[in-house]
């Protein structure tokens, strides 16, 4: 099998044992051969085959997989167990940790995917959703979906977007919007019981 990028010896600034990527081949719209990507750990982190890619200063690492046309950008950072595959996109300062699982759509901003939770596409609509905001997600997530805010959605908990109809969740309280640190020192139970304000919006996204 052809490579597609190599790990050079450019190591991360502030976290020793991650090394920028660089392009072996063009990978895709926007990524050149010679191209420097973001930082990995090892070669598992980012699959040879398939467009997916690691850009800017984007971070994969420990046992997280990006594999297919998965995109990883900015300053993301993806890590534990986790894997991204598909059509989906970690862009800003997002964050996916643990066993989360994302196969289609986008998690922006400061928002942050962990535990067990699953973000997909709907297949019957083929729509995605997309976490934004400093939202906080456990749970699944499924097709026409926007989390937004400071919203969280729990472990027990199931979204799914209608055919024609985007399922809104947001929640505008005062909460600290600085990335995986700050999540990270909210435990679910805390952050569940926070208000939230659920709205069925007409129209297609």
């Amino acid at each position: 099998m052809n490579q597609k990028y190599e790990i050079t010896e450019i190591a991360h600034p502030q976290y020793p044992g991650l090394y920028r990527i660089r392009a072996l081949i063009d990978v895709r719209y926007g990524v050149k051969k010679g191209d420097l990507g973001g930082y990995v750990q090892s070669a598992e982190n980012l699959s040879q085959e398939g467009t997916c890619w690691i850009a800017d200063d984007a971070v994969v690492c420990e046992n997280a997989r990006v594999y297919e046309a998965a995109w990883i950008t900015d300053k993301s950072h993806v890590s534990g167990q986790a894997e991204i595959s598909g059509d989906a996109h970690v862009e800003g300062n997002a964050a996916v940790l643990e066993n989360a699982h994302v196969t289609s759509g986008s998690v922006a901003d400061h928002a942050v995917v962990r535990g067990n939770a699953e973000i997909k596409k709907d297949k019957r609509t083929r729509k995605s959703p997309r976490i934004t905001g400093s939202a906080l997600v456990y749970g699944t997530v499924v097709g026409n979906v926007i989390v937004a805010g400071g919203s969280v959605i729990g472990a027990e908990e199931k979204l799914e977007g209608g055919r024609h109809s985007a399922f809104i969740v947001f929640f505008d309280g005062e909460i600290p919007a600085s990335g995986v640190d700050q999540q990270e020192k909210k435990s679910e139970d805390s952050r569940r019981k926070l208000k939230r304000t659920r709205v069925r919006r007409g129209g297609e996204r």
